[in-house]
């Protein structure tokens, strides 16, 4: 919740990277004596959507807003960026929101440094509070964001123009939402405020407006990760030469949204599908079969799963896989970890 008395008890700070000495981003005000969590919530509803949504990006997809708002849309779009850049972008867009949302005093809404109501809900979910979707503002420089997306100390220009043109791309190409009630609109991943650059040495800072997908409902419906989850995701690819592959980013977003408290179970169809290696299993079942190994002694690497997880035959005869979650990936066993499941729901392996 919003922490009371301390809205006018606040100090302006840079960005939480600057460039350089001289900062080169915007102002924010966060609320005096706050600092960066240890561990960052991210929405469970989008991470459960995000196969469909990064791996099949022009097709349709649908999802539900939650037993209370009792609508559902589809979304289409997002066919001219890279699959693998636009996930690990997603992984560290929703770090810096939610970041920047505790520093704020907004993580109820995790909307950023603001809390401002994404104006196209108002008339579709009504004057509740409880039933608006809020748009995340976030205010990071261009290396901050490099950095995570790429584990790189110094990125490359290389690099730094790769996600530009992404972010640009995100900006102008909208996505498609279709309401329950037919009513049909349209939206943006991330819109530009605003882009400042410094000249002398290139620095370059973005304000952005994120998609309400990525704050709905994260306080009661979240998947957490420690701060050093990407750095470790990277550090743990390379040190198994591994591609920065869209497969690794995904197997991260599905075993963090599932109960650590039990056994996750998933058919190997259902993996590669998540995955996006279907088309290389048909291909070549050895080496993709190999392939996921890898992945998963990754995953092992960085402490999401303790130990590999144990091949079994599903009920209806096809092959399947048993992960030991870590009930201490992201807190140490001392510390008490509130259940990310949202009340609505049952289970997370479905």
């Amino acid at each position: 919740m919003r922490e009371k008395d301390n809205n006018t008890d606040r100090e302006t700070k840079k960005s939480i990277i600057s460039e350089g000495k001289e900062a080169v981003a915007f102002t924010f005000e966060p609320i005096t004596g706050r600092h960066v969590p240890q561990t960052y919530k991210v929405a469970r509803q989008y991470l459960t959507q995000a196969p469909q949504v990064e791996n099949l990006f022009s097709k349709l997809m649908e999802r539900e807003l939650g037993k209370d708002g009792g609508e559902s849309y589809l979304i289409s779009g997002l066919d001219t960026i890279s699959k693998t850049d636009f996930a690990y972008f997603t992984l560290a867009a929703q770090q810096i929101l939610y970041n920047q949302s505790y520093l704020c005093g907004n993580e109820d809404t995790n909307s950023g440094i603001s809390r401002e109501i994404a104006s196209k809900t108002r008339a579709l979910l009504g004057d509740s509070i409880d039933h608006h979707l809020f748009s995340g503002e976030i205010i990071f420089t261009l290396n901050e964001l490099c950095r995570l997306m790429y584990g790189e100390p110094q990125p490359q220009s290389i690099i730094r123009k790769r996600v530009e043109n992404m972010i640009k791309t995100l900006h102008k190409e909208p996505i498609k939402v279709t309401w329950a009630n037919g009513d049909t609109t349209e939206t943006y991943i991330c819109n530009i405020r605003r882009r400042d650059y410094r000249k002398k040495d290139g620095a370059v800072a973005y304000r952005l407006w994120l998609s309400p997908i990525f704050t709905e409902n994260v306080k009661r419906n979240f998947a957490e990760l420690p701060q050093d989850a990407l750095p470790r995701l990277m550090d743990s690819l390379k040190k198994n030469k591994i591609q920065r592959t869209f497969a690794g980013a995904q197997l991260l977003k599905l075993l963090s949204c599932q109960d650590k408290r039990k056994p996750y179970k998933v058919g190997l169809d259902k993996l590669l599908n998540t995955l996006d290696r279907m088309e290389a299993f048909k291909k070549n079942k050895t080496r993709t079969i190999k392939d996921l190994w890898k992945l998963f002694k990754v995953m092992e690497d960085i402490g999401i799963i303790t130990g590999l997880p144990r091949e079994i035959d599903l009920a209806d005869g096809t092959r399947g896989f048993v992960f030991r979650l870590n009930p201490n990936f992201v807190r140490p066993k001392d510390e008490e970890s509130p259940n990310p499941i949202s009340e609505d729901e049952s289970s997370v392996n479905g």
